[in-house]
């Protein structure tokens, strides 16, 4: 009898194990964001500083991906950074945008979020998307760009950004 309930609470508990993996993997797929659509204001003294385009870091990965590109707006020491309409990304889970003063971000072990600066959740996976660097943070002459999975520490997708 006891050998049966163990049987059944180990049972269980994988069970449940791999049903919240599968819902944490699926559920970008099943309820993805709505995709945005987000202008730049151009004020006055806004004026564009760079642009860059997305890549697919590993095109044998057809999970980790994305495209498009990338505007970037300097107003004072503000840098803002404008997802064009064209930018897409592969579904997942708890992407995050980060600027690092590194260039050509090609591999997950060529980034560390610790030596980079989060701008925030990534808004959806497809569509126009602004994220602005305050005044008084500083990115380097030449930076990047990365949008990455904080879940499963996967790079999806980089741009390299040169002022």
């Amino acid at each position: 009898m006891i050998r049966l309930a163990l049987v059944f609470v180990v049972g269980l508990l994988t069970g449940l194990a791999v049903g919240a993996v599968t819902v944490l993997f699926y559920y970008p797929f099943w309820f993805p964001p709505a995709e945005v659509n987000e202008t730049v204001t151009l004020l006055p003294g806004k004026v564009m500083v760079a642009e860059g385009a997305f890549i697919h870091p590993d095109p044998d990965d057809d999970v980790h991906w994305g495209k498009g590109g990338l505007t970037v707006y300097q107003q004072g020491d503000a840098l803002e950074y404008f997802l064009n309409a064209d930018f897409e990304v592969g579904p997942g889970p708890d992407f995050h945008v980060y600027v690092v003063n590194e260039q050509n971000i090609t591999d997950k072990n060529q980034f560390d979020p610790d030596r980079a600066i989060e701008l925030g959740r990534l808004k959806s996976f497809t569509g126009s998307q602004v994220y602005v660097l305050t005044n008084g943070v500083n990115a380097g002459p030449s930076h990047s760009l990365v949008v990455w999975c904080k879940t499963f520490k996967q790079l999806i997708t980089s741009a390299n950004v040169s002022l």
